[in-house]
């Protein structure tokens, strides 16, 4: 596989970096981000920590701001397979909990090298630059419910390519941001 192609362009949303292979820039480094996740379905609403910090806490979605509390750093963890997602503001990881059950919600807790805590990243085929977050655990994905609202908590479900369980990586740079997405 040779270097992924990068190309910038404009959009009404703002910069926009197409990467040919986004995951392979994940191969190569131990730590990306910070990213800003956004919800496809809910848009303009993003992952954000809600300014908690202790463990077992749930994040929710938020209209974005870009600050702290809604920046996620994809980092490789030891064990191979998959990557940590860590909040900048709390250093807590999400972890997709060990219920394997539909609609058990996603918490953040301290990383650990459990399989819970372990995420990939699966492009939605036909979407390009929405991404499903799939737990390493048992393949289930990050979801929210069909209708959500500011403060949502997300959950796991089964994975169906649903809209509420694709999201966009945002990379956050303060005020600036760039889209990632993955041109064929």
């Amino acid at each position: 596989m040779g270097e992924p192609k990068i190309g910038v362009g404009w959009s009404l949303a703002g910069p926009v970096i197409s990467v040919s292979d986004v995951l392979a820039l994940f191969r190569r480094q131990l730590q990306v981000g910070p990213f800003v996740i956004i919800s496809d379905l809910a848009e303009g609403m993003a992952l954000d920590t809600a300014a908690r910090h202790h463990e077992g806490s749930r994040p929710h979605l938020w209209p974005v701001h870009l600050g702290p509390y809604q920046q996620w750093i994809f980092k490789r963890t030891p064990k191979k397979g998959g990557f940590w997602i860590i909040s900048c503001d709390n250093e807590l990881a999400l972890d997709s909990g060990s219920q394997r059950k539909n609609r058990a919600y996603v918490e953040m807790r301290e990383p650990n090298e459990s399989r819970t805590q372990r995420w990939r990243l699966r492009e939605v085929p036909r979407r390009p630059g929405s991404w499903m977050i799939e737990s390493v655990n048992d393949t289930r994905v990050l979801d929210v419910t069909e209708k959500p609202t500011t403060g949502t908590s997300p959950w796991m479900f089964d994975s169906g390519g649903w809209p509420q369980q694709r999201f966009k990586l945002v990379q956050s740079k303060g005020a600036n941001s760039t889209w990632i997405t993955a041109s064929k």
